[in-house]
């Protein structure tokens, strides 16, 4: 699932690191921003400053989202645990993981995968809003 944000140029961002951490996100988006930096030869704060002028969006923002995405789609998709989920997508606590889906998607991930998926879709067993069994 490709993720961009074109900022002001309609045909992308004119950068080639941009570009490339634009594409590194897309694919791997539990990325950090500061393996990013170093793979893309600048530093943190220089990669968030370009990447910011260049899509009109900030750098942490937009792996956020393409984090979210991930988990979104593995929700509607998959049976895995809220916990498993939350790790895939590059969060290390559950919580906060929790905290930044419920603000994306102004619900819950349990709720949200229920909305695709029905309430039996987490193979039997009861769980709570974080994918601890009750």
């Amino acid at each position: 699932m490709a993720i961009f944000d074109p900022g002001c140029n309609a045909n992308g961002p004119n950068d080639v690191r941009v570009t490339r951490v634009l594409h590194i996100v897309n694919t791997t988006p539990n990325v950090r921003a500061s393996e990013l930096a170093r793979i893309v030869n600048l530093s943190t704060s220089r990669l968030n400053h370009l990447f910011k002028i260049e899509t009109g969006t900030a750098l942490a923002g937009h792996i956020r989202k393409a984090r979210l995405e991930v988990a979104a789609q593995m929700l509607r998709s998959t049976d895995e645990r809220i916990k498993a989920i939350a790790v895939n997508a590059g969060y290390s606590h559950t919580s906060s993981f929790v905290r930044a889906f419920r603000l994306h998607f102004e619900e819950s991930p349990m709720s949200y995968r229920h909305r695709f998926r029905g309430p039996t879709a987490s193979s039997g067993r009861a769980r709570d809003g974080i994918g601890r069994e009750n």
